[in-house]
């Protein structure tokens, strides 16, 4: 129906004389238009009234003849009666011919014409009503005032409608009122607020549409504080109890995050409408108080009110997960009874629900039923698809919708953008985009940066790039989205260079584009740009924001400025659970475990809830001996937070023991965990091999295939690893050749064990053999581990070979020549040693000194070889006199070989006698308790004679000793070692 065929129609069918006054839901009061109640006829019976004709329409295009008017009741009749019957453009017409003078137009007359210029939205028109006004005598008063500035601010030219209120001499509340409404209208907070004080200090009270208009700014402004301070006033002003007022302090409440004050508010309400019981509930919902919600819910009906479609759709949208999908089929049961759930608006928030809770099957069946599917029931059903990753059932709904003649809308492109995310579905993308440019959506900047993402998720960037360019006026998303691209696929000098383009068009950066480009600097080169962006940011003032904040301390972190990561952490004036979590891990990271569990402590005494995250890095701080009872506690914290049955936070549990240590607690937590993943099945393999229980892991590593679970290529390195450390070369090579049974191509870390393997069971011509057939080449590290087991077996021929092989491939690997001058002197060519010791001073070679420590009553003590310094020297070597004697008794014969330079049989036997490691022992043995486990740790690996005495140790003294070396974990008891001699 045309523009001039309704206001007839409606008249004719009687409908005006109706008054449109005050529109009240969800606590949001509106008042845009003004009563009207006179008897009203078409605009061709007026001009017939009136003397003048019609030779046509309005909807075709043809306006009003108005003959000559030259009586100022007849004038304003006329006007009027066009007014009431909605004929703007005729009235504007005979407005435009009244040039006379003498006739005067009423105020009520040019007032009724402002209201149908609200009414329809023309604010050209009502511009040219008021310039009407300003050449007549007439003097405007408060209503027509009032009516000048309803058009402007309804018709959204507020600089106008301020100019208008300003102008006024008089002016009663509902003058604010109106100004203050569109300003809030138009989302223009700040101006509302200005207005609403200066009304307060210009005295005027204001009333209940006052406070709910303000109510509403601090609600769409998220101002929790404003809102509050204007709650004072209200329950002041003696509002509070007002339906419509607390109705919208609840609503300001709920958007502001404050559910608590909501329902402070609520409860205090003597009277409660449908709109105030759904607007508690939502808000429940909302705030992930679901069953609240639904007791809120049972509450309502059972006070009498009956709850309608919106009450049951605002229920439904707190069923957001499938821990809620109980529920969500009982709502829809009580909806099923009340026929409410075939309606297209109902049974699309169905739709919703059931996918967001992660059944889609009961979508379909929901889906089946609705009578009468509209593109947004059918865009429903593709979104959900689309968010479970169902990419090929996505695109049979869209092709399905298409075919029953429903055209998809923006939301529809965008949802089945969504579902083409991987490098299968960019055929299917392309399609889409062909259906986009059809549907006439191509320049849609919306859609456009939708098919970019596309693009970039398919690894086409190529395709990105060509929609990025084609968008006529880039915004900062289409920016945004274009950076973020090239950062997910690690272009990150493209996704640089893309950042100083959008600066060089003047488009300023928001938050995200921050958030995308600090995501670029992952390490210490890119340090100077990380600093740069920083820059950027205060300059910005988007330094407050916490999201960015979190960003930067992120990226500080991983190029490896943790003092500056620090500094913006301890700035931040806000902090979540995010940032506590990148500043402890960041310090993890970065060796500093103390701090860490400093910041922990601070983080848990501010209030905060650790969260798995957390504790998965707190058990990485705990990755040492010395640290077992930091972990052990920590246990006792995770299972207080009830994150211990938890397949992540265990298989972290497992994995801190095993490097503590205690590899029976690891398996005692394995055994607990009611869910294990491959993770947690490799971390217990990995945690045996590094123990010396060879056996147990590749038992382990059998019952995980039983069961089912299909082992990647970490828990082979695990396995092979156990058949390396326990021997057993038949074993390692079956499990080496099956890796192919699972499609898992060998990596250097496969071949490095296979090649471990041989060296320590002195197979190493077999090893060299291995390493020839290899299908690519061995890289730095095999040569490093044959080269190991060379120094083991004093091969010296082949360890000059695998150094020769070493240098080529990494020649600034110096640690070559200190093992090659070791295996000369194991080997007693001395002259070579001199020579080795000569490159090594010639090059700035320094050996590392081997050194163990041992932690006693929280404290760590270090020792290094025949070390005098600590304050308990004399007894700890009076000790080790005492155990070698005992143990020569029993049967021990120094090896001298470990010992590295060329002096007297007798200087290398008290040599070795005085080992880092055995200064270590001995100090646990004096300052610890019988049968208290002596547990210690070396920074090299351990030495053969070393290894040998430990044991005549561990049965001398019938006390558990534990060794972590640089390799691995031996465990000593009764004169035995798990490794079994393999290490």
């Amino acid at each position: 129906m045309g523009r001039s065929r309704l206001p007839r129609a409606l008249a004719r069918a009687g409908m005006f004389g109706r008054q449109i006054g005050i529109r009240s839901y969800g606590g949001f009061l509106r008042e845009w238009s003004l009563p009207w109640s006179m008897p009203c006829q078409s605009g061709e019976a007026v001009c017939r009234e009136f003397g003048t004709s019609s030779s046509g329409s309005f909807s075709s295009g043809r306006g009003f003849e108005v003959g000559e008017i030259k009586d100022t009741q007849r004038a304003n009749v006329v006007l009027n009666r066009l007014s009431k019957a909605g004929q703007l453009r005729e009235a504007m017409q005979v407005l435009d011919r009244v040039d006379d003078p003498r006739i005067r137009i009423h105020r009520q007359t040019y007032s009724a014409l402002l209201q149908v210029c609200v009414k329809l939205k023309s604010l050209g028109d009502g511009e040219r009503i008021h310039n009407h006004i300003k050449g007549s005598s007439v003097e405007p008063d408060i209503f027509m005032w009032n009516s000048l500035i309803s058009m402007y601010a309804k018709c959204g030219k507020l600089g106008s409608a301020q100019q208008v209120f300003d102008e006024m001499l008089n002016r009663d509340v509902y003058s604010w009122n109106l100004l203050l409404g569109g300003y809030v209208h138009h989302g223009q907070f700040d101006e509302a607020f200005t207005l609403y004080e200066r009304m307060v200090q210009e005295r005027m009270k204001p009333d209940k549409h006052t406070f709910v208009s303000m109510l509403n700014a601090c609600a769409d402004s998220e101002s929790l504080d404003t809102g509050r301070e204007l709650c004072a006033r209200v329950l002041k002003a003696g509002w509070d109890t007002d339906l419509y007022v607390g109705t919208a302090m609840i609503n300001m409440h709920v958007k502001c995050g404050s559910i608590e004050d909501a329902i402070e508010v609520f409860d205090k309400l003597p009277r409660r409408d449908l709109v105030t019981w759904t607007s508690m509930i939502t808000g429940l919902a909302q705030h992930g108080r679901f069953q609240q919600a639904c007791d809120l819910f049972q509450r309502m009906e059972e006070e009498g009110v009956q709850p309608d479609k919106v009450a049951f759709v605002s229920l439904l949208r707190g069923c957001s997960s499938p821990e809620a999908l109980n529920q969500g089929k009982i709502i829809h049961a009580r909806m099923r009874r009340l026929g409410l759930d075939e309606e297209v608006y109902v049974g699309t928030a169905l739709l919703s629900m059931y996918a967001k809770c992660g059944s889609m099957e009961d979508a379909i069946q929901v889906f089946d039923k609705i009578k009468e599917r509209n593109v947004v029931s059918w865009t429903a059903m593709i979104a959900g698809f689309a968010q479970h990753g169902r990419m090929e059932e996505a695109f049979r709904f869209f092709d399905n919708m298409i075919k029953s003649g429903i055209e998809p809308n923006r939301v529809t492109f965008m949802s089945i953008l969504g579902a083409s995310a991987s490098p299968s579905a960019l055929r299917n993308g392309r399609q889409i985009h062909d259906h986009i440019i059809k549907a006439g959506y191509g320049s849609d900047p919306r859609v456009r940066t939708a098919l970019l993402s596309m693009y970039a998720k398919c690894g086409s960037l190529e395709d990105a790039r060509a929609v990025f360019e084609k968008i006529p006026k880039q915004n900062v998303v289409s920016w945004n989205a274009m950076i973020t691209a090239y950062v997910q696929h690690e272009q990150y000098d493209n996704a640089l260079a893309t950042f100083q383009a959008m600066l060089k068009e003047g488009v300023k950066p928001n938050n995200s584009t921050f958030t995308s480009i600090l995501n670029a600097c992952k390490s210490p080169n890119a340090l100077d740009l990380g600093k740069w962006v920083h820059s950027l940011i205060v300059q910005a003032d988007s330094g407050f924001d916490l999201h960015i904040s979190n960003a930067l301390v992120s990226m500080f972190v991983r190029c490896g400025d943790i003092l500056s990561a620090e500094n913006i952490f301890n700035n931040m004036l806000k902090r979540d659970l995010v940032s506590w979590n990148t500043i402890i891990t960041g310090f993890v990271q970065h060796g500093q475990s103390q701090v860490a569990f400093g910041y922990f402590k601070r983080m848990v005494q501010e209030g905060m809830k650790p969260n798995k995250i957390t504790f998965i890095g707190m058990l990485n701080a705990c990755a040492s001996p010395d640290a077992l009872p930091e972990g052990r506690r920590l246990h006792a914290l995770i299972t207080e937070a009830g994150c211990d049955n938890d397949v992540l936070v265990g298989t972290g549990l497992i994995s801190m023991y095993t490097k503590c240590g205690s590899i029976e607690d690891a398996w005692n937590t394995f055994q607990k965990l009611p869910e294990k993943n491959v993770y947690s099945w490799t971390a217990m393999i990995t945690g045996y091999a590094q123990h010396g229980r060879g056996k147990e892991a590749l038992e382990l590593f059998s019952q995980m295939q039983q069961e089912g679970v299909k082992p990647d290529w970490v828990t082979f390195v695990g396995a092979l690893s156990a058949c390396a450390h326990a021997g057993l070369i038949t074993e390692g090579l079956h499990h080496f050749n099956s890796m192919k049974d699972y499609n898992i191509e060998p990596t250097m870390e496969h071949y490095g064990c296979v090649v471990d393997m041989f060296g320590r069971a002195g197979l190493l011509n077999e090893a060299v053999e291995f390493m020839d057939q290899m299908k690519v080449a061995p890289d730095s590290r095999l040569w490093g581990a044959l080269l190991g087991a060379c120094q083991v077996h004093g091969n010296v021929e082949l360890a000059e070979r695998a150094a020769q092989k070493k240098f080529e491939l990494d020649p600034t690997d110096n640690g070559v020549y200190v093992i090659l001058s070791n295996i000369y002197a194991s080997a007693g060519m001395w002259d070579e040693v001199a020579k080795m010791r000569n490159v090594m001073q010639d090059r700035g070679v320094v050996k590392k000194p081997g050194q163990s420590w041992i932690e006693v009553s929280g404290q760590v003590h270090t020792f290094y070889s025949d070390d005098k310094t600590h304050p308990q020297t004399e007894e700890i070597h009076a000790e080790l006199g005492r155990l070698h004697r005992e143990m020569k008794q029993a049967g021990y014969r120094p090896d001298t070989r470990y010992v590295l330079h060329d002096v007297e049989e007798s200087e290398k036997e008290r040599a070795l006698c005085h080992h880092s490691e055995r200064l270590a022992i001995a100090f646990g043995l004096l300052t610890t308790p019988p049968p208290t486990p002596i547990v210690i740790s070396k920074n090299l690996r351990v030495c053969g004679d070393c290894h040998t005495a430990t044991k005549f140790i561990s049965k001398i003294t019938k006390r558990e000793i534990i060794a972590r070396d640089a390799n691995r974990f031996h465990h000593f008891r009764d004169g035995v070692c798990t490794c079994g001699d393999f290490w």
